[in-house]
């Protein structure tokens, strides 16, 4: 809202004539379409009745010597404000806006004003600023025609986007992608109980299995309830130039990763365990690839071990030591969930050689188990 001033009967027939030139010029420009707006012409036409009334303020009040802007312009001040030359008539008044005549006390000891004194000059100068304030348009070149639209994405019955377990996997830790991964068959044996947990808990956060759990009844909960699901997201093994047939290379004499992923190429859902030795490897690889082939029997099994001394424990294998326990201790039950190295050359030492052990390292029932006799 523009707030006026109270002026004098003589001062509203020029008000009115600005007015009647503001609806001149809106007229005009509405014509004019092509180059401004309406509300572009509007905000001219403001622009130049308040070019108009400050210089009329300037003009007549002295004591409002530093008006340059109608926004830093106080209304309050010149509505009280008393004026140094009263408009008591048209000489005076015409004078101010015509600019013919300054009263010395306005012009003494300052510079000369640069703003607009003339009706015409108000108006060039309205319409100048307001050009100048006028946004540029920014054309936009194009090069080559627009990209195409993309395809949705249930175009692709294969896309893993639309799978239900899509977020679960997505957002699983590191430490757990072993599960997602083409070796968990052969790494099963090195996963930790608290990992098998911690994925059932990922993708089921219902699940009833605790980490207390057997190991072997988590790893069965995973590759019964969770694995299945998650086969399309399993890892695919890399491309090895070897292939499974005789004449690119011998079984009995090629390494262990050889014959591995040749049985696993063949028998994807076959568990290899890691401390496999090659004698067995040559086993699986006859019963799955080439029931030919033959494989020299395993010595060290074929027949019943000696008995050693604590010596000769450290040179054997914890397969060799449990054979020889087996064979002369066969009333010693092996529980597998504690059994490594270190228990099962204890039982050898304790139930074979017959020497005592450190009180605490086997814990009977624990660490093994007595089957009675008959």
């Amino acid at each position: 809202m523009i707030l006026l001033p109270t002026v004098s009967e003589k001062l509203k027939p020029h008000l009115v004539l600005l007015c009647i030139y503001f609806l001149v010029i809106i007229s005009a420009e509405d014509q004019r379409s092509d180059k401004l707006t309406f509300a572009h012409t509007a905000s001219l036409g403001c622009q130049t009745f308040l070019t108009a009334r400050h210089i009329y303020l300037y003009k007549c009040f002295s004591d409002l010597t530093d008006v340059h802007s109608v926004s830093s312009f106080d209304h309050q001040s010149y509505l009280t404000a008393t004026p140094k030359y009263p408009i008591s008539g048209s000489k005076i008044y015409s004078r101010c806006l015509s600019n013919k005549s300054t009263p010395p006390e306005m012009t003494k000891g300052k510079k000369k004003s640069t703003l607009p004194v003339t009706v015409s000059q108000m108006i060039l100068e309205a319409q100048r600023s307001s050009y100048a304030g006028m946004p540029k348009k920014e054309v936009t070149i194009s090069l080559g025609p627009p990209p195409a639209p993309n395809r949705p994405s249930n175009s692709n019955p294969d896309n893993l986007r639309l799978h239900p377990l899509w977020n679960h996997v997505n957002s699983l830790n590191n430490n757990l992608h072993i599960f997602l991964s083409h070796e968990y068959e052969i790494s099963k044996t090195k996963i930790h109980k608290d990992q098998i947990y911690r994925i059932l808990l990922h993708f089921n956060p219902k699940t009833l299995h605790r980490v207390t759990h057997l190991r072997d009844k988590l790893v069965n909960a995973f590759e019964t309830e969770l694995l299945p699901h998650l086969r399309p997201f399993i890892s695919p093994p890399p491309p090895t130039p070897i292939e499974t047939d005789l004449g690119d290379f011998d079984p009995l004499t090629a390494p262990q990763r050889v014959l591995k992923e040749a049985i696993q190429r063949k028998k994807p859902g076959l568990t290899i365990p890691a401390g496999v030795n090659s004698h067995s490897l040559h086993l699986l690889y006859k019963a799955y690839i080439d029931p030919d082939l033959v494989v020299p029997e395993a010595k060290e099994f074929a027949h019943r071990p000696r008995h050693l001394d604590i010596g000769g424990i450290k040179s054997k294998t914890i397969e060799q030591l449990r054979f020889s326990l087996q064979c002369h201790a066969p009333q010693v039950f092996i529980h597998l969930t504690p059994f490594n190295r270190t228990v099962c050359v204890d039982l050898y030492i304790k139930f074979v050689i017959e020497e005592d052990v450190e009180p605490g390292r086997l814990i009977p029932g624990f660490h093994y188990t007595i089957i009675p006799s008959k």
